[in-house]
């Protein structure tokens, strides 16, 4: 939903933002992975397992002040997983 675009980072390079709330679509995978599974959904939404429910966010996303951890313990999370790919810099956020 976020993705870093200044000092080091570029991410609009590579990536577009997913502008689509709390929607999940599904894709077909390579047909070298079929035997394993077909397709698999993308998009924003939480993991539901037995013992608990878990929500993703990406690096970027942690700093903003509207972040989507506080929309994914909205809607029920209990476990929030950062993918950070941030190298180190003291005074980042300033």
């Amino acid at each position: 939903m976020l993705l870093a675009d200044e000092g080091n980072y570029r991410e609009t390079r590579f990536f577009a933002i997913w502008h689509k709330d709390n929607e999940m679509q599904e894709f077909l995978l390579p047909k070298s992975l079929h035997h394993i599974q077909k397709t698999t959904l993308f998009g924003i939404g939480l993991l539901q397992t037995n013992d608990t429910i878990i929500g993703q966010e990406i690096c970027e996303e942690m700093w903003a002040a509207e972040n989507p951890s506080t929309y994914l313990v909205d809607d029920g999370a209990e476990i929030i997983t950062n993918s950070s790919g941030s190298h180190h810099t003291l005074r980042k956020l300033d």
